[in-house]
């Protein structure tokens, strides 16, 4: 057991989800004993003189960052390994690639096996390798105005859990995560692969009750490329101009596809008017359209974050009837 700072995100009788920092192993291993999550959770639970033995159930890798689900018994531990091979834990990272993927979205199929007699590399072996499957969908890549780092923002979905699954699969496709020591060296900008569990979504192994945990770029990933706000037009190309070390994307705000929590800081001038909402997030509470930019905005930008807008006199004053 080790004294250990955790961030526990959520913890009953049941479960325990953490949100892992990079370069924390999982569990001790040969020739590395020490600052592991299941240490960390062995000195927890003996302060507590509470008996526990580590039942991980959706493993990181050592410099992976991100959330991760521990059974605090055998009971909640064989229910989740179940969920786990019917594919009933939706499991979402969010990783950075140099360039821009095409098409945006789509599916990784490519099964993997070990490369030649490592214990640890994988590679894409379609005679002997056994079935991966990855969804992905760009949420952000490079404009222009951007190459200087010339970074995507990626959102993963795991259909499989094989061993490097995710690193593997953007190799085989042409991008590789940066900073992967194993399987694509390029420092420049993180010195850990860029690679977060995001998103964690299943049903409680015991009650049955939906869960649902998300956990922000941490940040050597945030700061490991410059991404802006995806602007209307006016503000956007003021953005670029001011920001041109940044990635600003100008798109109507109702394409903004960043996850919740994402941004430090968002800037824009509020529209108004009588528009249809076109996000189907949102057109359910039928607001009008400065209420919905607020209301998207305040979602996209992490607590304690800064909102500045631009706005005409008079838009405050507008009712919203719904």
């Amino acid at each position: 057991p080790e004294d250990i700072p955790l961030d526990i995100v959520y913890e009953d009788g049941d479960i325990l989800v953490v949100n892992k920092p990079a370069g924390m192993p999982i569990h001790p291993s040969l020739n590395n004993y020490r600052n592991s999550l299941a240490n960390g959770l062995m000195y927890y639970f003996q302060q507590q003189g509470i008996p526990f033995v580590f039942r991980c159930t959706n493993r990181l890798d050592r410099d992976t960052s991100g959330l991760t689900v521990i059974a605090k018994h055998m009971v909640s531990s064989s229910i989740l390994s179940g969920m786990g091979v019917r594919h009933e834990i939706e499991r979402e990272y969010l990783a950075i690639v140099r360039g821009a993927i095409t098409p945006p979205s789509g599916t990784i199929d490519a099964p993997l096996a070990r490369a030649g007699s490592s214990l640890i590399e994988r590679k894409v072996d379609f005679e002997n390798g056994e079935r991966a499957v990855t969804h992905y969908k760009v949420l952000s890549e490079p404009s222009d105005t951007s190459q200087k780092n010339g970074h995507s923002l990626v959102s993963l979905i795991l259909e499989t859990g094989r061993t490097h699954q995710i690193r593997v699969h953007l190799k085989y496709i042409g991008h590789p995560l940066v900073g992967d020591y194993l399987y694509n060296p390029d420092m420049e900008f993180i010195q850990r692969q860029a690679l977060h569990s995001h998103r964690l979504r299943f049903s409680h192994p015991i009650t049955g009750e939906q869960m649902e945990f998300t956990a922000e770029l941490p940040e050597d990933m945030k700061n490991s490329r410059l991404y802006g706000v995806e602007l209307d037009s006016i503000s956007g190309r003021i953005a670029q101009q001011l920001y041109q070390n940044a990635h600003i994307s100008v798109n109507g705000f109702e394409k903004v596809q960043m996850p919740d929590s994402f941004f430090d800081v968002a800037v824009g001038n509020v529209p108004f008017g009588d528009f249809k909402v076109v996000d189907k997030r949102y057109d359910k509470y039928h607001w009008l359209i400065h209420d919905y930019f607020f209301g998207k905005t305040l979602d996209k930008v992490r607590p304690g974050g800064i909102v500045a807008f631009i706005t005409s006199k008079g838009t405050m004053d507008k009712e919203n009837s719904a």
